[in-house]
């Protein structure tokens, strides 16, 4: 039973890796996210970000099958506090590539307290993380993986699907990076939002649905719908109009 179940796992990572490799944006990641990689490590969130050679994130996202609290997806990936940011932190620390923490917020590495309590504290499960270090072109790619049914893997299958997850990764943020010029009514914004949430907004100025926007930006209608939240409590606003008129 065991030998069967062994080659099922294999199976799975087999395809895991051979069909990211297909992955140009962030509608494809998050279809794979929820097929061959869930398939063979069974998650509930993924984590990213790809910053540049100021370690400013260009690219970051929360992909999730179920909705979850704008509170939530803020203390996961906000740039500065987030359980993201702070696994970032810990990894060059401790001068580690890769992470894992259990449901109980337990590592075989000695990690700070507060990651500790903040993994335990989210109660989303175990924690698969990787960082690539620096990298030509983009500074740094980082992605966690986290889920009650996320199982503590074989680590030299680790190192095999990792840095196929950050290609794909740097192959999205290749073709997603902003480019364009911030208007007059985007200065004060600039101070508080990401380049992520920026994109949102220009779009939430031209009256475009949460639907809409995620098609344009080939995300989720709830990932947009967490962006919105975390953009509210970063302009101190209620709603979209508020949002708006913002100055």
């Amino acid at each position: 039973m065991s030998l069967k179940v062994s080659e099922r796992t294999l199976e799975y990572f087999g395809e895991a890796i051979a069909s990211c490799q297909s992955i140009v944006n962030l509608s494809d990641l998050f279809m794979w996210s929820q097929g061959p990689l869930w398939a063979y490590l069974p998650h509930d969130v993924m984590l990213f970000s790809v910053a540049d050679s100021q370690s400013q994130w260009v690219l970051s996202d929360c992909l999730h099958s179920q909705p979850l609290k704008g509170q939530v997806v803020n203390a996961l990936i906000d740039s500065h506090h987030g359980l993201l940011a702070q696994l970032i932190q810990e990894s060059r620390k401790l001068q580690m590539r890769k992470l894992y923490i259990d449901a109980t917020g337990l590592s075989a590495q000695p990690i700070a307290p507060a990651l500790s309590k903040a993994v335990l504290s989210l109660k989303l499960g175990g924690v698969w993380f990787a960082d690539t270090g620096a990298l030509p072109g983009f500074h740094r790619v980082s992605f966690a993986l986290l889920g009650k049914q996320l199982p503590e893997i074989d680590h030299l299958q680790w190192d095999w699907i990792a840095p196929s997850i950050q290609t794909a990764l740097g192959r999205v943020a290749a073709g997603q990076t902003r480019t364009d010029v911030p208007s007059a009514d985007e200065t004060f914004e600039a101070q508080v939002l990401t380049a992520r949430q920026m994109e949102i907004m220009k779009w939430v100025r031209q009256g475009k649905t949460n639907h809409e926007i995620g098609a344009i930006m080939d995300i989720s209608p709830f990932t947009v719908k967490n962006h919105l939240q975390q953009i509210f409590q970063r302009l101190k606003v209620n709603n979209r109009v508020q949002a708006v008129a913002q100055k």
